[in-house]
């Protein structure tokens, strides 16, 4: 298996598939219980024969276990037990199968989807904001399932292994000859398909790519379909599809045909052993026909296992890359999980004053900040709006604000605090948050409001959408808060879109509402009403805003206006107007 990795690597992959130790328990005891019943055959043969006949040694312990149970041995209480025997490893074979395919798969595949997913959600916003959807949905959905089927089949493969030398110890002691002649077989076998599973990894890993380039490009062009069809270009993307797809095709097609080649391997060489076997046990090495066939009915169960064992070992190669796919994807992520960030401790309820202390920030490949020398202080009740013109620097600043981005230089302080040197959650859980561009879940209204508070009783609730002025509306819905609202929230206008984003940013009462253009894309009615939900809550509850629609912020406590990365006018509305400075130019712009 030429996949230049350790063999402790295989081992670790074998024991992170669930309940390991229970599978292999239960597969070296159907092994046993096969051969044993199998190689009862012997004695019943000697018995046709001569009744009278002494078993051999093991054998000659059931005939004190027969005496001990006051039971006859005869070929009928032997063929009996063997069946008895056979049964049970049957039986046994089948719980392993069942532990495998139908728990331990599903358990692995939700273990490993839950270990990939949080460790995505877990990261830091600036990792995430450079992931691409199209390929975390590829991992989620084709990758990590193609890793679980690899887990499942090198323990299928270590199964059959188990059980194959179980069986290949009884047919020691029925023919050492032969049995080497078996493993020489087995050897010769090896040296055929080794070839075939480099084969099988190179395509495995061609195959991850493939799926790789197919889920990344699905996305993408779904999420963008209106205007791939207001440009009449929907044959162009799907040629460039089915492209992609071909590519996937191509090499699934000539994976399997590796397999089935394999697979043809290792039908046709056990016949050629057993044809041997036979020539080889009766006129050369002269055995007795009893036990002859016996270890021919041995080798009749351990060629489908060896084949079985090949096959799977071959499977598990084929889909290799994958589990490395995913690993590669989880150590890439955890690297920059937000824990592994020096914290101090839970921040508590913030009640006094936010402040920026001469924050400046700089992305890590550009020259010029985005955010120099900010000094800022938003007390606890007050309503800050911070405005300019495109590019100013509000939404790193806002990010910043939420502990999102870590400046570059300067702390941002809660109560005196640092958030971070905090525990990022701990100041979170206190954010109120609400975008330009609303996440609206293809679920029920009920859940989409209780996102971050599952708990909320249903007065709470509907108190909520009393503020955001959406209560009426929800009562006119036939199945009121549990209406399912569609893929992007389809069954609702973009001011109630809105509004239902207002109220699940406030219904656990959080102590900062930031409201970054949540306004922007409404008419002048929906601002309106979004704008009467705001005031309505100003009262004890702290509110930064992010606009360009300066009509929005009227009426907050203090204004800032930020330009190239530097505040250059703070004020009421009416002080910045008198000002005849650059909000002035801004306003004169806007209402011009």
């Amino acid at each position: 298996m030429r996949t230049r990795l350790p063999f402790s690597y295989h081992l670790k992959n074998l024991i992170r598939f669930p309940n390991t130790g229970l599978i292999i328990l239960v597969t070296v005891l159907s092994g046993i219980s096969q051969s044993f019943g199998l190689a009862l055959f012997l004695p019943i043969l000697k018995l046709l024969n001569d009744n009278d006949a002494e078993l051999p040694f093991p054998f000659s312990i059931f005939a004190e276990i027969f005496a001990y149970l006051n039971v006859p041995l005869n070929v009928s209480t032997l063929l009996v037990a063997t069946t008895i025997l056979v049964t049970v490893g049957f039986a046994l074979a089948l719980v392993q199968r069942s532990l495998v395919l139908a728990y331990a798969l599903p358990q692995c595949e939700r273990k490993i989807n839950h270990e990939l997913f949080s460790a995505v959600a877990h990261s830091s916003w600036p990792n995430i904001a450079t992931l691409s959807t199209g390929e975390i949905t590829n991992y989620l959905l084709q990758e990590v399932f193609r890793a679980c089927r690899a887990l499942t089949h090198l323990a299928g493969a270590v199964a059959s292994l188990i059980q194959l030398c179980v069986f290949l110890v009884f047919s020691l002691y029925l023919s050492p000859e032969l049995l080497l002649l078996g493993i020489c077989f087995a050897v010769l076998i090896i040296l055929i398909v080794r070839p075939l599973q480099r084969r099988s990894y190179r395509l495995g890993q061609q195959l991850t790519e493939a799926n790789r380039k197919f889920g990344f490009h699905v996305v993408d062009y779904l999420s963008n379909m209106k205007l791939i069809k207001a440009t009449a270009i929907e044959e162009i993307t799907a040629k460039r599809l089915d492209e992609f797809m071909g590519d996937r095709t191509l090499t699934f097609s000539q994976r399997q045909l590796t397999f089935n080649i394999t697979h043809f391997i290792m039908q046709a060489v056990p016949v050629f052993m057993v044809v041997c076997a036979i020539w080889l046990g009766s006129q050369v090495l002269k055995i007795d026909p009893e036990a002859l066939l016996v270890f021919l009915i041995f080798m009749a169960r351990i060629a489908p296992l060896g084949s079985q064992c090949q096959q799977e070992i071959q499977s598990y190669v084929m889909e290799l890359p994958a589990v490395q796919t995913i690993d590669q994807a989880l150590s890439s992520y955890e690297e920059f999980h937000e824990d592994l960030i020096p914290t101090v401790g839970e921040l508590r309820a913030f009640n006094n004053e936010i402040r920026l202390d001469r924050v400046s920030f700089k992305f890590p490949d550009e020259n010029i900040p985005v955010l120099e020398n900010v000094d800022l202080t938003i007390r606890s009740g007050e309503m800050i709006a911070i405005v300019g013109a495109s590019g100013g620097g509000k939404s790193t600043l806002v990010d910043l604000l939420c502990g999102l981005r870590q400046p570059s230089q300067g702390r941002v302080l809660v109560d005196g605090h640092d958030i971070n040197q905090m525990t990022p959650s701990s100041w979170r859980r206190q954010i109120g948050y609400v975008t330009q561009d609303i996440s609206i879940f293809n679920e029920s209204l009920r859940n989409n409001i209780t996102l971050s508070n599952p708990e909320s009783r249903d007065e709470e609730i509907w108190k909520t959408l009393d503020l955001a002025y959406l209560k009426e509306f929800v009562e006119s819905m036939s199945d009121g808060l549990d209406s399912i609202l569609g893929e992007d929230g389809v069954r609702l206008s973009g001011g109630q879109k809105q509004r239902l984003a207002l109220a699940r940013a406030i219904l656990g009462s959080p102590r900062l509402l930031v409201l970054d253009e949540a306004t922007s894309a409404l008419d002048n009615e929906s601002e309106r009403v979004i704008q009467k939900a705001i005031e309505s809550l100003a009262k004890g509850l702290t509110i930064v805003v992010v606009a360009h629609r300066l009509s929005t912020v009227r009426n907050a406590d203090r204004i800032i206006v930020l330009e190239k990365g530097a505040i250059v006018e703070e004020g009421t509305y009416d002080e910045l107007q008198r000002l005849n400075g650059r909000f002035s130019s801004l306003h004169d712009l806007q209402f011009s």
